[in-house]
């Protein structure tokens, strides 16, 4: 009775005190998609037991075009390689429930024989490491962090791919926008042959103008040809971020390439910003706080062991006081003087029966930190603290810098495409008019047709560079900040109501004014 109720009520103490946690992962992935809404604008990611959910919302998406916010959805839940990174989560969920659990208990069990024969001792042994119980809360506080901190790079990696996916998109709009600007150059450059060979035909040209203007149609015909597999790349890259099994030509997208933004932010908005939103950010922070939380565990484990249990063992004894037996025979013997003959007696050596005796007590098993104190541990944790606190450091360092890029990139795409649209395309047209009246005419040469009209193509083709300069840039801004585009816009006042004793009310272009750079 006394063995049952020791071994009874230790592993029930200690149960208690382990306590348990879940090892389902939903909050933890919804967390992560909270993080992801924040930074890109959209919900949703890949969870695990949701493929057919996902199938079927996919097919939605692509039923009746895909539009950039459609391309982001799909591809936070349908790319394979973004699923790797998110389902480390459940990864790091496993490790945080396995921190808080002790250790299983030793049961040992020990049967001797003795070698004059009878009855075995047994020996019995129950004990558990208990040093884990002041041990378990550091080591629980330091896998938190970790899963916190996974966390956000799994949120991380996921707006990532999502910004990918949108400037991917974006790039598939600027692809076939020059493939479509390449097709029109072909119709231009073969409205110059036909003026060479009108030309020519009425004696007022020659067969060089004609080869002259062959020439720059063909050369023409092969930038639309290499601008149309530039489509097909383009729009490969999209597939490839969307996860999804189908052929390049069948995606239809619906959206346009962004306009010219008129809002810039200041890098130190941005920098502050960053500081506020970035997930890889907040996840180095997290990274010290668990370094430092594993070093405290460490110096929680200079005593590694200490087990404490119960032992029992039964001892068999003989009882002389009970009659005759015998685990051994005394014998004497009578050798008689002519030496050939002898006589013996067998005399039990000790008499009795066998008994048993349960012996039960504590037992106490202690690491004595004495040639190694865990200093080897606690010193790799220190550097790893460093290491961590350092790696906060830099991201910020390159945080600001991109700051003071992201800015200047997106006003200088902005003002090169407003120029070509505004300026340089207008003035490029209205030389190559002149110029083909000109040569119609007979005052120039095609030589300087030919050159107007390479102006013109290259200036259209430098257009749609900006244009896809300028929208690769609002998402490199959206990276930079952790956030969206649209999160950095100023808020707009609301129009005061007119003053009744002034009459007067703030117009709306005041406004515009002072919002607007």
């Amino acid at each position: 009775m006394r063995i049952k109720h020791c071994t009874g009520v230790l592993p029930s103490v200690l149960v208690a005190v382990c306590g348990c946690a879940s090892l389902d992962p939903k909050s933890d992935f919804e967390r992560a998609a909270q993080h992801v809404e924040a930074a890109v604008g959209e919900a949703g990611i890949h969870q695990p037991d949701d493929e057919a959910i996902v199938a079927g919302r996919v097919a939605d998406l692509l039923r009746d075009g895909l539009t950039i916010r459609d391309a982001v959805q799909m591809c936070l839940l349908n790319n394979p390689r973004l699923a790797t990174e998110l389902l480390k989560v459940g990864v790091a969920r496993a490790e945080f429930v396995q921190s808080g659990l002790l250790s299983n208990p030793t049961l040992s069990f020990a049967p001797r024989w003795p070698d004059g024969g009878g009855i075995s001792n047994l020996q019995f042994g129950l004990a558990q490491n208990i040093a884990e119980l002041w041990q378990i809360p550091f080591r629980r506080k330091a896998a938190q962090r970790d899963l916190d901190r996974v966390i956000l790079e799994a949120a991380r990696e996921a707006s990532l791919s999502a910004l990918r996916a949108r400037l991917a998109y974006y790039r598939v709009l600027g692809a076939e926008r020059v493939a479509q600007l390449a097709q029109d150059n072909t119709g231009l450059t073969a409205r110059l042959v036909e003026l060479a060979i009108g030309r020519r035909d009425a004696g007022a040209g020659n067969a060089i103008d004609v080869n002259l203007a062959r020439a720059q149609h063909a050369e023409a015909v092969l930038r639309a040809r290499n601008a149309s597999f530039d489509v097909v790349e383009a729009r490969s890259s999209l597939v490839r971020l969307l996860g999804a099994r189908m052929s390049p030509d069948r995606l239809v997208l619906v959206d346009a390439l962004p306009e010219l933004s008129e809002f810039l932010p200041s890098p130190d908005d941005l920098f502050q910003r960053a500081c506020e939103g970035r997930l890889d950010l907040k996840a180095s922070l997290l990274a010290v706080k668990a370094a430092s939380a594993r070093v405290d565990y460490e110096h929680s484990r200079v005593v590694k062991f200490l087990e404490l249990g119960v032992s029992a063992e039964r001892n068999a004894q003989w009882d002389k006081s009970r009659g005759r037996g015998g685990i051994g025979l005394e014998g004497s013997a009578e050798v008689p003087s002519d030496g050939l003959s002898s006589t013996a007696s067998l005399v039990p050596q000790n008499g009795g029966f066998p008994s048993n005796e349960w012996v039960v007590g504590p037992s106490l098993g202690i690491d004595l930190p004495i040639f190694e104190q865990n200093q080897a541990q606690i010193a790799k944790a220190e550097y790893v603290r460093r290491q961590a606190e350092k790696l906060v450091q830099a991201i910020e360092l390159d945080v600001f810098q991109e700051a003071h890029v992201a800015c200047p990139r997106l006003k200088t795409a902005a003002g090169n495409a407003r120029l070509y649209r505004d300026e340089i395309i207008p003035l490029r047209e209205r030389v190559l008019a002149l110029g083909e009246d000109a040569y119609r005419a007979g005052r120039t040469t095609l030589l300087l047709v030919v050159q107007a009209q390479q102006g013109l193509l290259d200036a259209r083709a430098a257009y749609v560079d900006a244009l896809r300069d300028h929208a690769a840039a609002i998402v490199e801004i959206e990276r930079v900040a952790g956030c969206p585009y649209d999160a950095l816009l100023p808020v707009p006042s609301q129009q005061p109501s007119a003053n009744p004793e002034t009459d007067e009310a703030i117009q709306p272009a005041s406004i515009a004014a002072e919002v607007l750079p």
